[in-house]
């Protein structure tokens, strides 16, 4: 086995297409990567050609779930019908991080893990680092066998023994560096990914759980009455009981909001007012109401019911996962997690907002 360590895709990232359980020896690996990653190609400067070999490592600090593991995956596929993935065949799993054969061709059971799917994969240098280690040995002994010359053979390997332990210093310097910033780099991804999945459960809770209506009162015509619902305030759902024969004034709009924090429903001529969550404006003519426009109390005036990520004054992490963070007002936030490593719970304390989702992990309520 011959590999231009140059060559090899050092700096792809991928990406578990299927979950992978501890227990299968030879599982099929599918791994996926983005458009502007170098993919499991090797470069030679002209043409790219698909690995088929490749030592890669699933990191603890950059998963959600499940422990390190280093695979040595052969074959090699391009996934017909998918847009960059690629299959191959863990040939070894679970390799311990003092296997010196190349390639490995035993493994421990004890450290198989399970990893979910989307959980980030990197290749591992130690493959390509002992192929040249030992092609350049092979090329010593040849030299030392012709020239017979015993004094030549410890001059060369001392030079190589040199050499490795440059390239080992120069390898593990590098490594460090490329893990500080991988980890760095899933810790930003990380609180993005969170930002964008707490933003984006609030945005799918659906309208029927949220919103509140206003129509014609049907025995009073000069009057409304107002349906029960929830509405997010912050990351926080609030319940409005509802009313029915609201007075309006007539001859004029009146603008239907709840206060924000006690949801008790005002009612002014003017406007909706900063901060509140607005329900309804009611037109009417001199002896009854001629039409109704609804909000629904799905958003506060200004703001449109996220939560104000500049305000956060500072994180808390557990394994490489946000835990906790502390707002503008000193409030300390905790956040817990389910089995698949989703979000589960937001409290600040005082009120817990809980996420369920079904088994294949659609959210269906916040509570």
């Amino acid at each position: 086995m011959s590999i231009d360590i140059t060559q090899l895709p050092f700096d792809a990232v991928f990406t578990l297409i299927d979950d992978i359980d501890d227990a299968t020896i030879n599982p099929t690996v599918i791994l996926g990567w983005e458009e502007d990653n170098a993919g499991p190609y090797i470069n030679d400067g002209t043409t790219l050609t698909l690995a088929t070999e490749l030592m890669v490592t699933a990191s603890a600090q950059n998963a959600r779930s499940g422990g390190a593991e280093t695979m040595y995956l052969t074959g090699g596929s391009i996934v017909v019908g998918q847009t960059r993935q690629v299959s191959y065949t863990a040939t070894q799993r679970g390799v311990p991080n003092g296997e010196v054969t190349n390639p490995p061709n035993s493994s421990d059971a004890t450290l198989y893990r399970q990893h979910k799917k989307n959980r980030i994969w990197l290749v591992n240098e130690s493959l390509s680092v002992k192929s040249l280690e030992d092609s350049f040995l092979n090329a010593v002994d040849e030299v030392a066998e012709q020239n017979n010359l015993l004094a030549a053979s410890f001059e060369m390997d001392n030079k190589a023994s040199q050499q490795r332990t440059q390239t080992q210093q120069d390898n593990y310097e590098t490594t460090l560096t490329d893990q500080q910033n991988t980890f760095e780099s899933g810790i930003t991804t990380q609180q993005s990914d969170f930002e964008e999945q707490i933003n984006s459960d609030f945005d799918n809770f659906t309208a029927n759980q949220r919103e509140i209506t206003a129509i014609i009162n049907t025995g009073d015509p000069a009057t409304v009455d107002l349906s029960s619902g929830n509405w997010l305030e912050g990351v926080i759902p609030r319940t409005y009981a509802g009313v029915t024969a609201e007075a309006v004034t007539l001859s004029d709009t009146t603008y239907l909001e709840l206060t924000s924090g006690t949801g008790v429903l005002s009612k002014n001529n003017t406007g909706f007012t900063n901060g509140a969550y607005p329900i309804a404006a009611v037109v009417a003519d001199g002896s009854a109401v001629t039409s109704v426009t609804n909000y629904g109390g799905a958003y506060l005036i200004p703001a449109v019911g996220t939560f104000d990520w500049t305000t956060v004054t500072s994180f808390a992490y557990t394994d490489g996962l946000l835990t906790g963070f502390t707002d503008a007002s000193l409030i300390a936030w905790t956040i817990t997690y389910d089995s698949n490593g989703e979000i589960a719970t937001v409290t600040d304390g005082t009120d817990t907002t809980t996420i369920t989702r079904d088994s294949s992990g659609n959210l269906t309520n916040i509570t």
